[in-house]
């Protein structure tokens, strides 16, 4: 019988069983796709018995740590390493579980860490569809429709005033752009795009999803002078154009 396993406590216990299931420390957290594998196939030669230590919960958890480790860092390098680990258990959840609502959910906050608001909305809804008493989905849910909503208080001509690329002393050289969904932050060499949601024509707050906060336009003669960004943790920070 496929009988499924907590995933991190039985591999915390199986690391000390010999040299075939001693695996990296970073391992035990994130893991590549290949080893897993590997573990669960060569566990099930040695036991004689098919075991599923892989489960969605745990793929799903997995993705949604890395997500926010991909946010969290400033990193280029691990920011693609968690990218990767991302994209790895995505693939791997599709695999193994093509209508689990785990895995849809986990979809969703991927895209949502992302920038990427359509696709994190569409994915809450087929997470919902198969999971109605979700709640923590439905309440992501509520969260990315609403700023939808926000945003589509501003023609894009009002939103386009705030294009352009700033630089500030200790902020990295920023840039906004007006995308489909949206203005989109890009803070330094980092490719995540960061939704501004619009509060009012020259204000708008940073998903907390992200890192949290605001920031607010200065306009003179229909131009901006300068933008503040101002972080959760109170870090405030002015911002000029680059010419």
């Amino acid at each position: 019988m496929n009988r499924p396993v907590c995933f991190p406590g039985f591999l915390d216990g199986l690391r000390y069983l010999g040299d075939g299931f001693r695996l990296d420390p970073e391992f035990v957290h994130f893991g590549s796709v290949d080893e897993l594998l590997k573990l669960q196939e060569t566990f099930a030669e040695r036991e004689g018995t098919e075991f599923t230590i892989i489960r969605d919960d745990w793929i799903a958890a997995q993705m949604g740590e890395a997500a926010e480790s991909f946010v969290g860092t400033t990193d280029p390098t691990e920011k693609t390493h968690y990218k990767k680990i991302c994209l790895d258990l995505i693939e791997l959840g599709i695999e193994m579980y093509p209508d689990s609502s785990e895995i849809l959910a986990a979809q969703g906050t991927y895209h949502r860490h992302f920038g990427k608001k359509e696709n994190a909305i569409e994915f809450c809804k087929k997470a919902l569809e198969l999971d109605p008493d979700n709640d923590d989905v439905e309440e992501a849910l509520d969260e990315l429709t609403k700023a939808e909503e926000v945003a589509l208080t501003l023609s894009s001509e009002e939103q386009a005033v705030l294009v352009g690329t700033y630089r500030g002393e200790g902020f990295p050289l920023t840039e906004i752009k007006l995308e489909e969904d949206g203005l989109k932050m890009y803070i330094g060499d980092f490719t995540i795009a960061i939704p501004l949601v619009p509060q009012s024509k020259m204000a708008f707050s940073i998903p907390e999803n992200y890192f949290g906060g605001s920031v607010k336009a200065k306009i003179d003669k229909g131009k901006v002078v300068q933008i503040t960004v101002i972080t959760t943790g109170n870090g405030k920070y002015t911002l000029k154009p680059v010419k």
